[in-house]
This record gives structure tokens, sequence and C-alpha cells, in this order.
């Protein structure tokens, strides 16, 4: 049920799913095996090279009524565009602000001009509360569901959801627990028009 909880929030059949940290696709196969071709969209952000080839990978197996539908940009994702230090792993673990390679980030606000999305995903390692403030002007506009990893940092637990409701007031705030003993802890907040009404 990772980012997509059904006691949290309820997937529709026109979703547009912005991805950012999309790792090898993982995220991008889960919900491809929960909807189909049921979406609208997915737009999907990945800077490690070493990722980015998996998730090209994971992208090319899908049928392609499916593949029509992503975009994927070797991109990071932080408060405005330039370009950052990024340490390559190949995992879970790459990270942006230290490293040898520097890659391009962008903004979402800049990036996704446009595009109205529905549910906005942050695995980035401690870099979420930059790409939040990148994001603002769309979160505020578009209200989509966020799912936000909140165990990179300490601080992450109170911090991000004081940012996003200092940006909205509109939402209501969940904590889960994913993978193995719990340890990807996700902050999921829900704007009202998709509370789920018997919580």
């Amino acid at each position: 049920e990772h980012y997509f909880p059904p006691d949290v929030y309820r997937l529709t059949q026109h979703e547009v799913l912005i991805d950012c940290g999309a790792f090898d696709g993982d995220t991008i196969g889960s919900f491809v095996g929960r909807q189909g071709a049921q979406f609208d969209r997915i737009i999907a952000y990945e800077p490690d090279p070493l990722s980015w080839a998996k998730l090209q990978h994971t992208v090319a197996a899908l049928p392609e009524p499916v593949q029509r539908k992503i975009s994927c940009f070797q991109q990071a994702v932080g408060a405005s565009r330039g370009t950052v230090a990024f340490d390559v792993t190949g995992t879970e673990l790459s990270t942006a602000g230290a490293g040898q390679l520097m890659v391009e980030s962008v903004a979402l606000d800049e990036s996704l001009q446009g595009v109205t999305p529905t549910i906005v995903k942050f695995d980035i390692e401690g870099a979420e509360p930059e790409a939040l403030a990148g994001g603002r002007h769309t979160i505020q506009r578009h209200k989509p569901v966020l799912a936000i990893s909140a165990y990179h940092l300490q601080n992450s637990l109170w911090q991000l959801p004081l940012l996003v409701s200092g940006m909205s007031g509109d939402y209501r705030f969940f904590l889960r627990p994913h993978n193995s003993e719990g340890w990807d802890l996700v902050s999921y907040a829900v704007p009202a028009h998709r509370w789920i009404e018997d919580q």
C-alpha cells in the first residue's frame, strides 16, 4: 500500500501522478499495477543516472498505451531551477547536496505549468522541504494529495506537515509506516475533496 493506502485516500480513473524521486520505477509499477491504463498521466523525476537507466527499462516494459501516458525527466526537484551536487549510488540512498556529479534541478511550479497534478509523491532523501517550497503555488492552486517521505531527517515528522499546512488549511494529515519494520514512514496530506468521510 506504499504511497496509495486505501484507508487514507482512494484512487480514481483520472489521476495525474507526479513522482519525485522515481528511482527505478517502483512507484510507477505499483501505481500501474493498481490502475492499469485507468489514469491520465504520470510525470517522473529521477536524477541518478544509474537509477535513470532502470527507470527507462521499467517504463519500456509497460504496455504501449500506458507508456504513452508517462513522461520521465532526468532531473532533481528542488526550490528553484539550477544545478545541485549529487551523490550517485543507483540505490534508494542517492542524495542531492553532496557528491561529485552536478545535476539539473527544477521547481515543480515551473516544471508543471499547464499540468493539474492530483497526487505528488516525494521521496528525495531529505530534500523534501526544498521541493515543497518549489511547488508551493502548484499545491495551493490544485491541492493534490501529497505523499511525503518523513524518515530521512528527524524533524521531518513535524516540519513537513507544518510546511504544507502553511500553504493551505485544506489538508488533513496521516502518518503511515511501510516496508520492513515500518522504517519507510510517509506523511500523507489529503485535501478536503478527497477525504474518506468514514474516518
